[in-house]
């Protein structure tokens, strides 16, 4: 039977992240009665068992299937949530990216980072809400004190998913403030904010089919607006991700049904179309070519020698996240063949190691943009 990698086209997320969920569940814990360890025990036998029943499906798998299967995960998840406090990884690829991306970009905002059942990644403002409560109660002076960070974010992440590097890129337009945040995204991340999205949709947002692809198609056209599907490059591999959700040119137009919201993505684009983005197509060009080759020979996307990045650059950043996103489509059958791979875990395990390596590389990057600023 073949395989698809859960960051391609037709592929599925699944069995990863329920490996990814049983990896947290091994270990004894401090202070755990013997029910509790037998029940996490358990647990983690169950998303096991769910991984390889997921891969014994006849293919394609069904909607319905696909959602039984998820729905018993986030169950999974929810009880690993609920069987003990579970702390904040202090080095989680999760936290590696969020924190560079806020330094690289002057951003004045702090987060914690909380597991979830869910599968998706999400935030909210804890501060913006605090403050538009007190306004409503006329409480006086709502400024933040000396020291306090002007937004803080809780950001959820589904449980087992914190060190996903490539599908961290969802969670980035939680960075930014109210409004069209995709548009931003795509300014910051190009084409990696794109996949990041397709996939999420693909693998794990299987409850409901009408915000993800819509805003999927609207990300696309951004990207068109760039000049993204010209180059030789990731224009073939947008085409696949929209020929796989089947969005054709007026996709928003028959299924954006609030007049309202359409204008408001028409609007966008147009300020989008006059705008300069952070990550074009010769930062690509200059950034992510030679890094995409050092991970295909399994190496570091950063090389240590170079200083070619400007200080307080994030380019470097959205840079190896491209990179990761490139070689995940179009290398990963040529890394399993170089790791001799002969199953499903072992090419499991390459997943891994792929996104260790762009969280490293990242945390060297920001490093070394922090020792030059």
């Amino acid at each position: 039977m073949s395989e698809l990698s859960p960051y391609c086209p037709g592929g599925s997320g699944f069995p990863d992240s329920a490996r990814n969920l049983a990896g947290l569940l091994t270990g004894i814990r401090a202070g755990e009665s013997n029910r509790a360890a037998a029940l996490r025990i358990q647990t983690r036998e169950l998303a096991l068992s769910l991984a390889d029943r997921w891969l014994a499906e006849p293919q394609p798998v069904s909607y319905k299937r696909r959602f039984d299967y998820n729905a018993a995960l986030w169950k999974l998840r929810e009880l690993a949530v609920d069987l003990s406090e579970l702390t904040e990884p202090a080095q989680s690829a999760l936290r590696t990216v969020l924190d560079s991306l806020l330094a690289c970009l002057h951003i004045d905002a702090d987060f914690a980072l909380r597991p979830s059942g869910l599968s998706t990644f999400w935030a909210r403002d804890q501060v913006r809400g605090l403050r538009d409560r007190l306004s409503e109660v006329n409480t006086g002076d709502s400024s933040p004190a000396e020291d306090m960070p002007e937004r803080y974010l809780i950001v959820k992440y589904p449980l087992g998913e914190q060190d996903n590097a490539l599908m961290t890129c969802v969670a980035v337009p939680y960075l930014l403030g109210p409004g069209m945040q995709s548009v931003a995204a795509v300014s910051i991340l190009g084409p990696a904010y794109f996949f990041a999205l397709a996939a999420e949709i693909q693998n794990y947002k299987v409850f409901s089919d009408t915000l993800g692809p819509p805003n999927l198609c609207f990300v696309g056209e951004l990207l068109e607006i760039s000049g993204w599907l010209d180059h030789s490059l990731v224009g073939p591999l947008i085409k696949k991700w929209r020929d796989q959700f089947e969005l054709g040119p007026d996709y928003l137009k028959t299924h954006v049904l609030h007049e309202r919201h359409l204008a408001q993505m028409r609007e966008a684009k147009e300020q989008y179309r006059n705008a300069q983005p952070l990550f074009g197509i010769s930062d690509f060009d200059r950034t992510v070519l030679h890094r995409m080759e050092s991970l295909r020979k399994g190496q570091s996307p950063v090389d240590g020698t170079n200083d070619s990045e400007p200080a307080n650059s994030h380019s470097a950043i959205a840079g190896i996240l491209n990179a990761g996103w490139i070689t995940s489509q179009l290398y990963l059958p040529e890394i399993y063949e170089r790791s001799s791979c002969s199953s499903w875990i072992d090419r499991y395990n390459v997943r891994c190691d792929l996104n260790r390596a762009l969280a490293d590389a990242i945390r060297d990057a920001g490093a070394r943009t922090t020792a030059r600023s």
